[in-house]
């Protein structure tokens, strides 16, 4: 049994392997976004008179 679970796990590891690969794409491009979004937000906030810590 021992043998077929590490089996098993050896292939969940190889599809979180993959999931960590695409995850590792989205978060790029989450930051990416969530970046462009807080120079957004800043320069909107700046633009109000909101000066925020720099």
């Amino acid at each position: 049994m021992a043998v077929i679970g590490n089996r098993e796990s050896g292939i969940g590891n190889w599809e979180s392997g993959i999931g960590n690969r695409e995850s590792g794409i989205g978060v790029s491009y989450q930051l990416s976004a969530i970046s462009y979004q807080l120079s957004a937000i800043s320069y909107q906030l700046c633009g109000t008179g909101f000066d925020p810590v720099t």
